[in-house]
């Protein structure tokens, strides 16, 4: 039974890597040879997908909190008024806002190569 339940909580951390068509035929597996009834086989796929979703959404989440804060210290992103790190607007950089700062580039570059009198 320890082994068992070791594997449960081994399936559980690697849910990233096994995937679920795998899970599902691990969990068919011991229900075939009877260590876990077909009620707990379904409710624990359920709980391990569920559990897999919410530390995707928070991986996601965490990546993008991060992305911002490195474009606002870059200056591609406004800061909020007092901070060195927060945006002003956690909204993902458009393709409208990527093409008015390739257009402000090459206007800078025109200044840059322009000669000064």
């Amino acid at each position: 039974m320890e082994d068992f339940l070791k594997t449960i909580a081994d399936l559980g951390i690697g849910m990233i890597s096994i995937g679920r068509e795998k899970l599902e035929a691990k969990i068919k597996e011991w229900t075939d040879s009877g260590q876990l009834s077909a009620a707990d086989g379904k409710r624990l796929l359920n709980t391990i997908v569920e559990r897999g979703e919410q530390e995707r959404a928070e991986l996601q989440r965490m990546i993008q909190e991060q992305v911002q804060k490195t474009l606002s210290k870059m200056g591609v992103l406004p800061k909020e008024a007092g901070s060195e790190t927060e945006t002003v607007d956690p909204a993902p950089v458009t393709a409208e806002y990527i093409q008015q700062l390739e257009a402000r580039i090459a206007e800078l570059e025109k200044k840059l190569n322009t000669p000064t009198e």
